[in-house]
């Protein structure tokens, strides 16, 4: 008990100190008997001690009655002041993730109503392993990051305590059973450089350096969804090639798109919501942009709209582990950013290196790192 009273304060000490208006996400609904490997043992009475401290003028507890939404916690001025007296100032050394949270995610997205509220619904499953390799990776990565130098300098608020990485596998639609199944998703998240704008990368700090370098490979869902299908890889950037994409904001519009294409299963009718602007004015319908793109990469009209974006996502995320714990080997920090890695500037050819290879042991082909900064 005293463990998780411990972590409750610490948790209410994060979100006074990072988060928008001290808010904190937590689940409120009522233990049952039976516990999946989502719950953490001790802490069955999270929901009393929060009505607890609800009492005392610690905090607010707001309770959601949607599914699909969470409920949450906000600290009060009572709390902040105890924070101010005790000039408590924490920084990510002061508060750590616990061990032994599950790092391994197996989830699928639902709807109880057609048109209703879509949310990611965690389901259980017995390790295999398989599953035991994907957290012994993780748990190698994540001890490297707890002692790692990540700062940051910029202008924006930023958690620097959320350094433990997982990764969230995913049942598509597609796949009726609630069978474990972990050939799917598989992307890492957790960090909270994953969500800074690409604007304020600059002010990251790595390993002492205030200059890093953001790798990430070129078109490379293209790629990857050109593999998949025996196609030949072309050179170059291969959004940029299509007729038309002139800007940035142009083929950041058409890779949405091509995302779109890769992951659905049935032919594009419309274009998804809200990137028709983004686009070049000749390519502002889906099929004129459909046509535009399966013209301009030869052979990607046999991986698109089959659902093949949930497997490719599957092997991205591999290839950027694979990366990540070479660097390690090598005592170098990288932040993994799905399909690239940031490191100090210094590292940068190690780090270009160390995603080919990974490319290669897990495709069997190099794939072409750019970098951005």
């Amino acid at each position: 008990m005293r463990l998780g009273i411990e972590s409750v304060t610490a948790n209410l000490v994060r979100a006074a100190l990072y988060q928008p208006e001290g808010k904190l996400l937590v689940l409120l609904a009522r233990p049952t008997d039976k516990q999946s490997r989502y719950d953490r043992p001790g802490f069955r009475k999270l929901r009393e001690w929060l009505l607890t401290l609800e009492t005392l003028g610690y905090v607010e507890v707001r309770a959601s009655r949607k599914i699909g939404v969470a409920s949450h916690v906000v600290v009060t001025g009572k709390f902040c002041s105890l924070l101010d007296q005790a000039s408590i100032a924490a920084t990510d050394r002061d508060l750590q993730r616990l061990d032994g949270w599950e790092l391994v995610i197996l989830r699928r997205n639902v709807r109880l109503r057609p048109g209703g509220v879509k949310f990611g619904q965690n389901l259980d499953y017995v390790d295999t392993a398989e599953t035991r390799k994907f957290r012994e990776e993780l748990v190698m990565i994540n001890r490297w990051l707890r002692n790692a130098d990540i700062g940051f300098f910029g202008n924006v608020a930023v958690d620097l305590t959320r350094k433990t990485l997982h990764r969230s596998f995913i049942l598509p639609p597609f796949i009726e059973t609630d069978r474990a199944i972990f050939d799917y998703g598989g992307r890492l998240g957790g960090g909270w450089w994953m969500s800074l704008p690409k604007a304020e990368r600059r002010f990251i700090r790595i390993d002492g350096e205030d200059q890093i370098s953001d790798l990430d490979f070129s078109s490379m869902f293209v790629r990857l969804a050109l593999h998949s299908v025996g196609a030949p890889l072309p050179d170059g950037d291969l959004y940029g090639a299509i007729p038309g994409v002139e800007t940035e904001e142009h083929r950041q519009a058409v890779k949405t798109v091509v995302l779109n294409l890769l992951g659905r299963s049935s032919p594009l009718a419309k274009l998804p919501a809200g990137v028709g602007p983004g686009l070049p004015p000749q390519l502002r319908s889906a099929v004129a942009v459909r046509s535009a793109i399966l013209n301009s990469i030869p052979g990607l009209e046999a991986a698109v709209e089959r659902g093949l974006c949930y497997s490719l996502f599957r092997t991205e995320s591999n290839i950027l582990v694979r990366a990540l714990l070479k660097l390690t080997a090598l005592n170098i920090t990288g932040l993994g950013m799905h399909d690239g890695i940031m490191v100090a500037a210094s590292r940068a050819e190690l780090a270009k290196a160390a995603l080919q290879e990974a490319a290669r042991e897990e495709i069997g082909v190099e794939l072409p790192v750019v970098r951005k900064m």
